[in-house]
């Protein structure tokens, strides 16, 4: 599915900026390693989230002991919904979420518009089932008619100040640009997200998350992961790479058939793992 911008009729805006308004964020944990952030992003919800990712954090750790995973690997992550809303607390809760290795999903069926985009960018690894869910095979597959991924130009509440607007603006575009270069996003989403006028909606395709570096994983993290995993294996560079790719196409063939119960699976990869040696030296 292509990006495509879809216009709101002027009640339809009406309702959105409505619905931004009725529903404060609200945070739930889950599981011992996922929590779930719904509503629209307010001041305060920055420290509500970080409340539960200290819970995440020590389950975090065990999950990834078990798992024979770095203790920064994040198995832990943190599910949203949002049309969007307070842009400064959600770059606070983005680079929250960047300190301690979080990976975000956008909820199934769900959202997130607007400074929703600034979380998303945070997660060292990301998940949009409409924009990007991926099938063994590896063929794109969107589960979905619709993108959840969408940008356009933030807008100001009523206020007797107009003589600001365009200095704010320029000052949120300034800020913008230096926080998506901080998440290894390439700053022209910033561009690109203030030209789409606050009424309409820009949904993003998969191929403009790559293009954005919005994908699936931080390419910072996933170079980190690589070299932990060359030294965990005793390998180098050309032997992982050449083994990552050999072990992924044999266990899509051989282990995905969708007709096999869980720990046949398990067993079937455990096997592949051994025979490129993805085992503990």
């Amino acid at each position: 599915m292509n990006g495509k911008t879809m216009k709101l009729s002027p009640l339809s805006f009406l309702l959105f900026i409505s619905f931004q308004v009725a529903f404060a964020g609200e945070v739930k944990i889950t599981d011992p390693i996922v929590a779930k952030f719904k509503g629209k992003i307010a001041s305060g919800d920055n420290e509500k989230i970080e409340s539960a990712i200290s819970f995440l954090l020590k389950g975090r750790t065990e999950y990834n002991k078990k798992n024979g995973e770095p203790v920064w690997y994040p198995s832990a992550y943190l599910i949203i919904n949002s049309s969007g809303g307070d842009i400064a607390e959600a770059i606070k809760i983005g680079r929250l979420v960047r300190k301690n290795n979080i990976k975000i999903d956008v909820e199934l069926g769900g959202i997130c518009y607007s400074s929703c985009v600034f979380i998303y960018a945070g997660g060292v690894k990301r998940f949009s089932p409409g924009t990007n869910y991926v099938h063994n095979s590896g063929e794109t597959n969107p589960i979905f008619g619709f993108n959840q991924i969408g940008i356009h130009r933030p807008y100001f509440e009523y206020s007797n100040n107009t003589v600001s607007v365009d200095k704010s603006l320029k000052n949120l575009i300034k800020i913008s640009k230096e926080y998506f270069m901080e998440m290894n996003v390439k700053p022209e989403l910033a561009d690109d997200m203030f030209s789409i006028e606050p009424e309409n909606i820009r949904l993003l395709s998969l191929n403009e998350l790559k293009e954005y570096r919005l994908g699936n994983e931080d390419m910072a993290f996933k170079e980190k992961y690589i070299l932990w995993k060359m030294k965990k294996f005793g390998m180098t560079r050309e032997e992982y790479t050449e083994a990552r790719h050999n072990f992924l196409k044999d266990i899509n063939e051989y282990c995905f058939s969708g007709r096999d119960s869980e720990k046949v699976v398990k067993k079937c990869v455990s096997n592949f793992e051994i025979k490129y040696g993805f085992v503990d030296n």
